[in-house]
């Protein structure tokens, strides 16, 4: 009986889950594969399972190569070898063309799976791709023939007739438990845990995970300005191995939360995949924590420390003023939404740095006092709260910038979907005269926003967006080529300033805010981002779906900070400051107290948590300090960006 499997990442080039290949045909097989990427820097990934879980073969190609961030210059072939199923999923930008991918799978792929010379299929598809990427013919693969049988004897065909009816019986047995469990939901799912179980579990790890690699990311800031990148190195390449497992885990989680539902045992085993991620991630964090702690030696540098974060403090406390200015003279040029992002910035600064004096006073006293291990703690807690301060200043400085260059770009985006419209208003089509109008509604409102006073030019540039996007893809049949791109291209511009600028206010948010924010909105704007960095790779050759993934980014990134207010507003962790009084001094939340100022920001903002208590998430229950191997790329087209071909052999 064939085990059905789930669409999964590829954690290599190739998998043989079904144990079709002998070692000598996985080094043939991995030999054609190297061939093949040295010749076109095509690479392609073999997976061999014994089904397709009741998926079609192209549907499961295509949810497995975007489970693993396949990108342009990846093809996945996947091939059900008890199922006699397979496909090829290839990114619509390629390079190959649909008859070049027809014209391998029926003269090198399905000659040998139909013969069952599984290493055969996948040789044949790397050679046959390399030779119609260099204009030659599919050469033919050598296919070797399955071994004869010996002619049965009378005892063996006995014995054939035993092994049938066995198999009879065993099938009635299973299809009468199935038919006993038909429709009444497991209680669990493999390992154990109910599906709710591993919802819960997923959330958790996700939320852990992702403050592991944050505060991570963050201290390894630190260590690489006081000893440099070159001795800061294998814990940055490490760091890169922890993000690609949380970013296949945030893609999965996105799947689970798409409007394609999954059966429960697709749901369980893509929990299970997902939480094996995080897993991942965590466990590679805490295997560096001991080598950075050593690296590092707070407890040996603390008093350099505290004078030198000191130092960035004064600066900051000098920014900050500046950031109020700057905040007071966007509030009376723009409309409250314009900068309701940030509205709230300088003053969570100010409670970042309150904190981070009463640690540093904390931190002093502990080095006079010789309590070394202390003074660390409280040291690694105020550069958590000067790095979150920074990172509030900055994103006020950034959304200045943004308001004002949407309010340049507007101009342009407007005069465009004028031009549109004059040019719709000669078309026969009754569908292109039908947007042109609710275009030009759309640009009458944003124009009368505009003089009625103040007003928010994101939200402006967006509005026309939205209206000029389906208006100018109605117009682009009857446009030249090099018009098309032209247009298409000044219209990503605009989209991908709105997506950005989205994107890095939920981000902030959810950073500054991490004490509070839950998996969702840490979902949503991984996917935004993955969007965005999709569009910005499609930007040069195909603009048109580029700006189609920058709208997306830019729906996600919303959702995202609108996901993050949600949580913040009905966070109740400020009763976490109970117990933490014997470590800061005593005192209350609002700042009274010695040492206890900015106190609930900073467990708003997850320093204490994450930085001061040691739950960075790891496995081992490790500081999640460490810094996290050039990972496979996670950043690779949805399967929208796909194409695939496939069937029965």
């Amino acid at each position: 009986m064939a085990v059905a499997d789930a669409p999964f990442s590829p954690s290599s080039q190739l998998t043989d889950r079904s144990g079709v290949l002998s070692a000598a045909q996985k080094s043939s097989v991995q030999t054609a594969l190297n061939s093949l990427y040295n010749s076109s820097k095509l690479k392609l990934f073999v997976t061999y399972v014994k089904d397709f879980s009741g998926r079609s073969p192209t549907a499961w190609a295509d949810q497995s190569a975007d489970l693993g961030g396949l990108g342009r210059r990846d093809l996945l072939l996947a091939i059900a070898t008890a199922g006699r199923q397979y496909a090829v999923s290839t990114d619509t930008d390629s390079g190959l063309s649909n008859k070049q991918l027809d014209d391998v799978a029926a003269t090198a792929i399905e000659p040998a799976l139909r013969a069952s010379d599984w290493a055969a299929a996948a040789i044949g598809a790397a050679d046959g791709y390399a030779a119609v990427l260099a204009g030659k013919p599919v050469p033919v693969p050598q296919i070797s023939a399955p071994a004869a049988a010996p002619a049965a004897s009378a005892s063996s065909k006995s014995g054939v007739i035993w092994a049938v009816l066995g198999i009879v019986v065993l099938a009635g047995l299973l299809i009468f438990f199935v038919i006993r469990r038909r429709g009444r939901k497991p209680d669990t799912e493999p390992g154990g845990l109910s599906l709710p179980q591993l919802e819960a579990k997923a959330g958790h790890l996700l939320v852990t995970a992702d403050d592991s690699i944050r505060t991570s990311e963050q201290e390894l800031g630190f260590a690489s300005a006081q000893f440099g990148d070159e001795a800061t190195a294998p814990f940055t390449a490490a760091m890169e191995d922890a993000k690609g497992e949380l970013a296949a885990a945030f893609k999965l989680r996105q799947l689970l939360d798409d409007d394609i539902p999954e059966d429960d045992a697709t749901k369980g085993t893509m929990l299970t995949e997902l939480i094996q991620h995080c897993e991942n991630a965590n466990k590679i964090l805490d295997e560096q924590a001991a080598a950075f702690d050593k690296l590092r030696n707070l407890e040996k540098n603390a008093p350099q420390m505290v004078a030198q974060i000191t130092a960035d403090a004064q600066q900051h406390a000098a920014e900050l003023t500046t950031a109020r200015a700057t905040l007071t003279t966007l509030g009376g040029r723009y409309a409250p939404s314009a900068i309701a992002p940030v509205a709230r910035n300088a003053d969570e600064a100010a409670s970042r740095l309150q904190f981070l004096d009463g640690a540093l006073t904390q931190a002093q006293q502990a080095v006079t006092a010789g309590e070394t291990a202390r003074a660390a703690v409280l040291v690694q807690a105020a550069q958590g709260a000067l790095d979150q301060a920074s990172q509030l200043i900055d994103g006020i400085g950034r959304r200045e910038a943004e308001l004002n260059e949407a309010s340049t770009t507007l101009a342009s985006a407007l005069g465009a979907a004028d031009a549109n419209i004059a040019e719709a208003a000669a078309s026969n089509s009754t569908e292109v005269r039908t947007l042109a109008m609710q275009a030009q509604a759309t640009l009458a409102q944003v124009r009368s926003a505009q003089g009625a006073g103040p007003s928010d030019p994101l939200d402006a540039l967006r509005l026309v967006e939205e209206a000029n996007a389906p208006l100018n893809q109605a117009l682009a049949g009857a446009r030249a080529e090099q018009e098309r791109q032209q247009r298409a291209l000044a219209m990503l511009q605009q989209t991908m300033l709105t997506a950005r600028s989205s994107i890095a206010a939920a981000a902030d948010f959810i950073t500054t805010n991490r004490g509070a924010i839950g998996s969702t909105a840490r979902t949503r704007v991984a996917e935004a981002q993955r969007h965005l960095e999709q569009a910005m790779a499609l930007a040069q050759t195909d603009p048109e779906n580029a700006i189609a993934h920058a709208q997306h980014a830019d729906a996600l990134a919303q959702q995202a900070y609108a996901e993050a207010r949600g949580d913040v507003s009905g966070y109740a962790g400020a009763g976490q400051m109970s117990g933490l009084g014997a470590l800061f001094g005593g005192g209350g939340s609002g700042g009274g107290g010695s040492g206890m100022a900015g106190m609930a920001g900073a467990i708003l903002g997850g320093i204490l948590v994450n930085g001061v208590l040691g739950g960075g998430g790891g496995s081992s229950g490790g500081s999640g300090r460490s810094a996290p191997p050039a990972a496979p790329s996670y950043g690779g087209a949805s399967t929208r960006g796909r194409r695939s071909v496939g069937g029965r052999f």
